[in-house]
């Protein structure tokens, strides 16, 4: 017997995007911790087109030099990583 264990949580933040604004194709998603600094939580997996189109309206970049996660890499599953980066 094959069993997949997949872990879910609650992100508040879709804190970057893999594609473009207009079709983002993965979330990094990314959620405050008690002192305030915005942590890597996850990914989602490829989002469909009819989602994107719908998340495309909602994105907006962030300001040259503002997000805590500029230059960040994160690894691809949850749980891993975690790294503050402010």
């Amino acid at each position: 017997m094959k069993v997949r264990a997949r872990e879910t949580t609650e992100a508040a933040v879709v804190g970057a995007i893999t594609g473009a604004l207009r079709r983002p194709r993965v979330l990094v998603l990314g959620r405050y911790d008690a002192e305030g600094r915005l942590r890597h939580v996850g990914t989602t997996t490829e989002v469909s087109p009819a989602a994107a189109r719908q998340l495309a309206a909602h994105l907006t970049p962030a300001a040259p030099g503002a997000h805590p996660w500029q230059g960040a890499r994160f690894s691809p599953g949850w749980g891993r990583g975690g790294e503050v980066f402010t």
